[in-house]
């Protein structure tokens, strides 16, 4: 193992995977860990599309990929949009030599763009999904809606979500916390506190950063109801920041007295309208 991480430190591939054979031989259980400095390695040296390959060879072993195996890929590839290009041509090429396309490899496509700030281009990945022989998972969503965010693209994503009920993806809360922030980003935001509840009707534990996110729309907007944020976050045993309480007590449009403050909260505890 120790040989195996030095390989994928200094991009000397060839040596991983002699590693790798090696631990077939005397019997070792392929897993994650052992792909990892794998893809390491090749991406180090720039052989992208022998870190995709790796990937497939993944689902060979029936070694499922987790979110940060095709990680070294997205840091090398984010550097621009050629290196972008580059590695979507080398999808095709495995696919198109009949090599079966792991579905992470790209997610780490449509995580590059989005993080380019291209949301065209990661969108477009998406919809190739089918041509390649792959399905969109959680995490082919979460990152549609990172880049949703960014671009402030309210429309696109309803239309993701939309997608991904049909596929039958069942949403989780890192889901409802990219829907809700997405829903603040609009001019109108009634529907971010229509996804909390459902969040909660879920049995899904708000995060921090949903409370944090509610409370800055509301306060921007004058809008009483962070108040009711704010107790919910306490509910949870959260804490509030000292930039969130610097915020509250900063805008004189927003600023209530305790007492407002808490008849607010109780009047609207469990609804937002």
């Amino acid at each position: 193992m120790e040989v195996l991480h030095t390989a994928g430190r200094h991009g000397i591939p060839e040596l991983a995977m002699d590693v790798l054979r090696v631990l077939q031989t005397i019997g070792i259980d392929l897993q994650e860990y052992h792909f990892a400095p794998i893809i390491e390695s090749f991406c180090r040296t720039n052989r992208i599309k022998e870190a995709f390959s790796t990937l497939s060879l993944m689902s060979q072993h029936k070694v499922e990929p987790n979110s940060d195996t095709g990680h070294p890929i997205f840091e090398t590839i984010r550097a621009s949009t050629d290196a972008v290009d580059a590695a979507w041509d080398a999808l095709e090429a495995l696919h198109s030599e009949g090599q079966t396309v792991d579905i992470t490899a790209v997610n780490v496509v449509i995580r590059a763009s989005v993080a380019l700030g291209d949301l065209q281009r990661a969108f477009g990945t998406y919809q190739t999904c089918a041509e390649l022989g792959v399905k969109p998972t959680l995490d082919t969503y979460h990152f549609l809606l990172s880049g949703c965010i960014f671009a402030q693209h309210r429309e696109l994503g309803n239309r993701l979500i939309a997608e991904m009920k049909e596929a039958k993806i069942k949403p989780d809360a890192r889901t409802y916390e990219r829907l809700i922030v997405l829903c603040l980003t609009g001019e109108t935001y009634e529907d971010a506190f229509f996804y909390l509840e459902e969040m909660k009707a879920e049995n899904l534990y708000p995060p921090l950063s949903v409370y944090e996110a509610i409370i800055q729309r509301c306060v921007l907007e004058k809008d009483a109801r962070y108040a009711v944020a704010v107790q919910e976050l306490e509910e949870l045993g959260y804490r509030l920041s000292p930039e969130l309480n610097r915020v509250i007590s900063g805008d004189g449009g927003a600023r209530h007295s305790e007492n407002e403050r808490r008849r607010g909260a109780g009047e609207r505890k469990g609804r937002w309208s």
